[in-house]
């Protein structure tokens, strides 16, 4: 599916069954796909969404309470968990860390590495991310 096709497929389940459903169909198309980096965007778009915040951070800082905070957080950061585990399975292991990092979740990282089949082509990444 070209991106024009999604972009209107988008458009028409917004249009038709709201803006929420528009949303889930993103993250089922990235996820289907494997664009990991749309997918982290749609998932964050789901978080807000789901808050009642618009669905795209603005230029200032959104005006919400500490429950609401913590909630906001709690979600990027599962989406950092979902995205970071599908870069690492895909063996995009600098790419995963990146998103893996903010949970600061030793025994994941730890458990990753055990799992994790070092080869030529990942002891560099290996290396730097150790």
């Amino acid at each position: 599916m070209s991106d024009s096709t999604v972009f209107e497929k988008l458009q028409s389940i917004a249009d038709d069954k709201g803006v929420a459903d528009g949303v889930q169909f993103l993250i089922s198309h990235f996820r289907e796909t494997g664009e990991h980096h749309q997918l982290f965007e749609a998932l964050k778009m789901k978080v807000r969404l789901d808050l009642g915040l618009q669905l795209l951070y603005g230029q200032s800082p959104d005006d919400i309470d500490e429950e609401q905070q913590r909630a906001l957080e709690d979600g990027l950061l599962d989406a950092c968990r979902e995205v970071g585990n599908a870069l690492i399975e895909t063996g995009e292991l600098r790419e995963g860390w990146m998103y893996l990092q903010p949970l600061g979740d030793r025994r994941l990282i730890t458990q990753m590495f055990e799992d994790l089949a070092i080869t030529e082509s990942n002891l560099d990444d290996v290396i730097e991310i150790g």
